[in-house]
């Protein structure tokens, strides 16, 4: 797949190279989960299993978004010590992520709700995990990367054990793509002075900072 990418960059036809890679991205993740004999179930087993699922369950009780995070530091000081290190973000975004299951597949109860999430993210975070091979792309082409080269640090992304094996964790899924677009417009800044952008720049770290 990184050969084909590489080949369809070169002969200019990156409207093909760019969403090949982040397929295949996709199902690098996926194929380890068809090789478990629980199948797909077994993508989301580590998580699910893991002692940060409490954001998940939080998320899936029938509680105001911002009742949880007002409640964020109470409800989880005691219990879930290692959640006071993270910001209330995190579990806000897995609220917005429940939402947006039972947007799609309504479900009653909070069992119910807890797996529809699970579900919901098990298929939608490895599409976000390979969102920052469209960032490393443009990046690289903002710095000069020569053309033939621009591609070489997506291809690389598809090469991290982290990416690839730690499914359904926002260390996979989200906070590459925070980063990386950060990164991205503060080169842009420095290429483009604006205040504008110097401003949104502001605002998007103070807002990923949340997360």
């Amino acid at each position: 797949a990184a050969w084909l990418a590489q080949r369809l960059h070169l002969r200019k036809r990156r409207a093909a190279a760019l969403p090949l890679l982040v397929l295949s991205g996709v199902g690098y993740q996926v194929s380890f989960a068809l090789l478990s004999p629980q199948g797909l179930d077994s993508l989301s087993a580590p998580y699910a299993n893991s002692w940060h699922a409490v954001y998940a369950r939080q998320a899936a009780l029938e509680r105001p978004v911002s009742e949880i995070i007002r409640s964020y530091e109470s409800d989880y000081a005691e219990e879930y010590y290692f959640a006071m290190t993270k910001p209330p973000g995190v579990i806000l975004f897995y609220a917005w992520m429940e939402r947006l299951a039972g947007w799609i597949d309504p479900a009653e109860g909070e069992a119910a709700r807890l797996e529809n999430l699970l579900g919901f993210i098990t298929f939608v975070y490895p599409l976000l995990a390979m969102l920052p091979v469209l960032l490393l792309y443009r990046l690289g082409r903002m710095l000069s990367l020569k053309e033939e080269h621009a591609l070489l640090p997506s291809i690389f992304w598809l090469c991290i054990p982290g990416v690839i094996l730690m499914q359904l964790f926002l260390d996979q899924a989200l906070y590459p793509f925070l980063f990386l677009a950060g990164a991205l417009l503060a080169v842009q800044l420095c290429r483009r002075p604006s205040g504008w952008l110097a401003l949104g720049l502001g605002v998007y770290l103070f807002s990923a900072l949340f997360f």
